[in-house]
């Protein structure tokens, strides 16, 4: 069994609606909880690497879908899950970081991301077609 596999079947047992995918060199997990409001989480791996990016969906203020990489960790499924947990973390805690401009001396908080969605399952058809990733298969029941 993949590593990608035993994912999906750990965050499908946990309630979660996951998307495994791939393009020419590369396998995603997306997967959330079953709620009308959530994060999207992330596991990206390259085919030329042992390595896992951990992270989150996330829409900037241009309106693109993009992936915030907040961890990694080796092909190791334990260290992963608990990684994971951390990431989520990190993402709510980047939002209310205060950033300093020493040009400007001005500080700032970057509150244009936008983590939560509700419409899941067309938020990640989407940055699975604009991004060339074909789905392998998808768990869990809306």
């Amino acid at each position: 069994m993949s590593i990608f596999e035993k994912l999906e079947n750990h965050y499908k047992s946990k309630n979660y609606l996951t998307y495994h995918a791939a393009n020419e060199h590369e396998q995603l997990l997306l997967f959330y909880p079953n709620y009308k409001s959530t994060k999207i989480y992330v596991i990206h791996k390259s085919d030329d690497s042992k390595w896992f990016d951990l992270g989150c969906l996330e829409r900037g203020d241009d309106e693109k879908l993009g992936v915030s990489f907040y961890d990694g960790c080796d092909n190791n499924f334990d260290k992963m899950i608990a990684k994971m947990k951390g990431v989520d973390k990190a993402a709510e805690d980047y939002r209310f970081t205060i950033f300093y401009d020493p040009d400007s001396d001005t500080y700032w908080i970057d509150n244009s991301l936008q983590l939560f969605f509700e419409n899941q399952e067309a938020v990640i058809t989407t940055y699975l077609k604009e991004n060339g990733y074909q789905l392998i298969s998808m768990t869990g029941e809306k």
